[in-house]
């Protein structure tokens, strides 16, 4: 929501987090963005829990015996988005912000590819960030 009067709703991502070390004092929320690397890694982080491990060999063993091609590709991406979205799991890039006054102030985008320094310098290099937000810097 980027407005205060845009109606609430479920994203399904994960719930916004502190950030630490140099940006400590600004948040960063997940959102969803229409990729096929962010549908990749939600799949990945799905199917890889040890909780869900059952499950996909119950689905591998059914495919090996029916062959039914179609119906392995709908339980293998439906159950994986189905589940992170009502588990509010749903990973994807950042939106990194300051909360000040009950206002969000919206910084940056940043991705998980990025690294962390890249993200930290691109923030504390701007005077104006460094001075109306509350950041932890080097200086």
């Amino acid at each position: 929501q980027m407005e205060q009067n845009d109606p609430p709703r479920r994203t399904g991502t994960k719930p916004p987090k502190r950030l630490k070390g140099e940006l400590k004092g600004l948040k960063h929320k997940h959102y969803q963005v229409s990729s096929l690397a962010s549908f990749a890694l939600n799949q990945l982080n799905h199917w890889e829990r040890k909780q869900n491990q059952a499950k996909l060999t119950e689905i591998i063993e059914e495919f090996c015996h029916d062959d039914h091609a179609g119906k392995l590709a709908h339980e293998l991406v439906l159950g994986a988005h189905t589940g992170r979205h009502a588990a509010d799991e749903i990973t994807g890039e950042w939106i990194v912000y300051a909360e000040v006054g009950g206002v969000n102030y919206y910084l940056t985008l940043a991705t998980h590819k990025e690294r962390q320094q890249t993200q930290n310098n691109r923030l504390t290099e701007k005077p104006h960030t460094r001075t109306a937000f509350p950041l932890r810097t080097k200086n």
